[in-house]
């Protein structure tokens, strides 16, 4: 009798191992690991852009950050390598701008008002970002939670070309906006405008995605950059110690109209000095996004 249980339970436990016979790779203290199956994501997206500077500072973005919203358009490739950690390449193309004629000429910036700046940039912009995702990832794709939130940081590189317009003109009776020029070797060097057309920027951001199929996200993200120059639009706090502007393009003041809103400006110019921001340019972007999950082969 003895000798037919030993039997009978050997011959169990060697057919549990026929059917798994790798068993033990996968286990630890009594239980099975929870494996993560490394996968990669792609996404398009598009949203609004911001900017944070000598134009638009800080302290003057209730008054101005509406009408100075843009837009910008991005793709990004995501390398998921664990539950909470993933590495993600980016390229975006942002528009910034602002303008003088955003605030009231009786406010708190009517020195920026009466100094009658303007400007736009388009950025051509590359990422390196790590993400680390909040909730964690599930071990496979399809078991992904239904809102995953996460933060990340990283390293930005960039292109840039700041334009204003030149002056308006009269055609045919009708006062029209003048053409877009390039800010860039306008200005004098004793104005201390001497910048590179390409920089850096750190930026930092939260973001979530919403599960709508199982190869589908919805995704939002805030992204703010701090960028490692003074001139993303070509105006730079030292040229407030400059007097008189050796170039036009640094105080157009004395123009009757505003070149790019061509609102009808008062030139009785009185004793204040535009706000210039303090230290770098910054901006930020929110965008919606279509994520998509690539299968494993």
């Amino acid at each position: 009798m003895r000798l037919f249980l030993l039997a009978s339970f050997l011959l169990t436990g060697f057919t549990s191992i026929a059917q798994n016979p790798f068993w033990f790779l996968g286990q630890r203290s009594g239980g099975y690991t929870d494996r993560f199956d490394a996968h990669s994501t792609v996404s398009i997206g598009m949203g609004s852009s911001n900017y944070i500077g000598d134009l638009v500072p800080l302290g003057g973005f209730t008054q101005a950050g509406i009408q100075s919203m843009r837009w910008n358009l991005g793709a990004q490739f995501t390398r998921h390598f664990s539950k909470n950690f993933s590495a993600r390449f980016g390229l975006s193309y942002v528009r910034l701008a602002g303008d003088d004629n955003y605030f009231d000429q009786n406010g708190d910036f009517s020195g920026s008002y009466y100094r009658n700046l303007h400007f736009q940039n388009d950025l051509k912009e590359l990422t390196v970002l790590g993400v680390f995702e909040l909730m964690g990832n599930k071990e496979f794709i399809r078991k992904r939670p239904q809102f995953a939130p996460y933060v990340m940081a990283g390293i930005a590189a960039f292109s840039h070309d700041p334009r204003a317009r030149k002056d308006a003109v009269m055609s045919n009776g009708t006062l029209v906006k003048g053409n877009w020029i390039s800010l860039h070797g306008q200005n004098t060097p004793s104005e201390g405008n001497s910048y590179s057309l390409v920089g850096l920027a750190i930026p930092v951001g939260v973001g979530f995605r919403y599960r709508l199929t199982d190869d589908f996200d919805l995704g939002f993200e805030i992204m703010h950059r701090v960028a490692f120059s003074d001139y993303l639009d070509d105006v730079s706090d030292n040229r407030s110690s400059i007097s008189p502007a050796t170039s036009f393009y640094t105080n157009r003041s004395t123009l009757s109209v505003a070149p790019n809103t061509l609102a009808v400006r008062n030139t009785t110019k009185p004793t204040v000095v535009p706000e210039y921001s303090w230290g770098v340019d910054q901006y930020f972007t929110t965008q919606i996004q279509l994520v998509y999950h690539i299968p494993k082969k």
